[in-house]
């Protein structure tokens, strides 16, 4: 508890002054946010876990909802076991229940959804319906509330499950909409995770897109990238590097993206943050299958669906299993142009 005081005194100030839940989560998050670069993503929810835990049962009610929220809704991104953040979670949401808090109980809820699909089986992957609910309501309810923050949950949840299970076109259609919900935030954090999932999503479908369309992905990506760089957090610096080698993929620069790719994996296996050292795997694995290095491509698919399982993704385990199967294990000695098309494809005369 140590590491996070000057991170609770901030919050408890806030919390006197303004006594309000949106108040103290924004006072609170800042020196959070800061005090990450320091830690490993897993250690800061832990610990900010741990925090709840001192003061849920004390008259801080706000600062234990602060609490409560970042490290339920960081746990999607943290590389935490997925079952470990649904149990956390679900004593989040008791607590947010006893509380009558509905705009902290919704946020919560929509984590535990998106870990569901995560978690569940290949039915059920990317579905942010409940027996009890569908996506349509469910989206009417957290529109309704006050505050923008359970809405702001979902919209980047969705884009976050979108994108790790494969469902990039759907994704790729909810960016300007997602954009103005996460941009009108004052978290910086929720920020760095939209432009990691913008550039990743658009660069996954850079292939299908038109000339001109692939001149703007290429410039949003490179947006997207500049906007990581500036943050000095670890789990930043491992999606600024992802994207820097998607965007040298979708470029043709094979050296770099292969040279990026390791430096991402390495670079997660450091901070123990498996969900990214997974994604850095798979997306290797797909680049050497692009470039008919069957055996290269086979090894990383297998690790990333090794490092998905640690991660508790089930739904993604049981994709990749499939996509694996698919691959040729032949090595090909094919040559990739290596060039980096920067200026604007000419538009035809009308």
């Amino acid at each position: 508890m140590r590491d996070l005081d000057p991170v609770i005194d901030v919050a408890l100030r806030e919390s006197q002054k303004k006594s309000n839940f949106e108040a103290t989560l924004t006072g609170f998050s800042a020196p959070a946010c800061s005090w990450q670069g320091m830690k490993p993503m897993k250690a800061i929810v832990d610990t900010l876990g741990a925090g709840f835990d001192s003061v849920k049962s004390s008259s801080f009610t706000a600062v234990a909802m602060s609490s409560a929220l970042l490290s339920g809704e960081w746990s999607i991104f943290s590389g935490q076991p997925l079952l470990s953040a649904e149990l956390s979670l679900e004593g989040y949401l008791k607590f947010a229940h006893q509380h009558k808090s509905a705009a902290l109980y919704d946020s919560l809820y929509v984590t535990l959804i998106s870990i569901h699909s995560l978690r569940g089986d290949n039915s059920s992957a990317g579905s942010f319906s409940t027996p009890s609910l569908s996506e349509d309501d469910l989206v009417k309810r957290l529109k309704s509330h006050s505050t923008p923050i359970p809405y702001a949950a979902y919209v980047l949840r969705r884009l976050w499950v979108d994108y790790t299970m494969g469902y990039h076109e759907r994704g790729v259609r909810s960016l300007e909409k997602a954009r103005v919900v996460i941009t009108a935030l004052p978290f910086s954090y929720d920020k760095m995770i939209f432009h990691a999932c913008s550039a990743l999503l658009l660069a996954a479908v850079y292939q299908s897109a038109s000339m001109w369309t692939q001149f703007k992905f290429r410039r949003s990506i490179k947006t997207s990238l500049r906007e990581l760089q500036r943050a000095s957090d670890g789990h930043s610096i491992v999606l600024s590097l992802l994207v820097q080698a998607e965007y040298d993929r979708v470029c043709r620069r094979h050296n770099r993206a292969t040279a990026n790719f390791a430096k991402a994996i390495e670079s997660s296996r450091e901070l123990r943050l498996v969900h990214l050292e997974a994604l850095g795997e798979e997306l290797l694995g797909r680049f050497n299958s692009q470039a008919n290095i069957g055996d290269e491509a086979i090894r990383h698919l297998n690790r990333a669906s090794e490092l998905y399982a640690d991660w508790g993704c089930g739904a993604k385990v049981y994709q990749l299993e499939k996509q694996v199967k698919a691959v040729v294990p032949v090595q090909s000695n094919r040559k990739i142009e290596v060039t980096e098309p920067e200026l604007a494809p000419a538009r035809k005369a009308a």
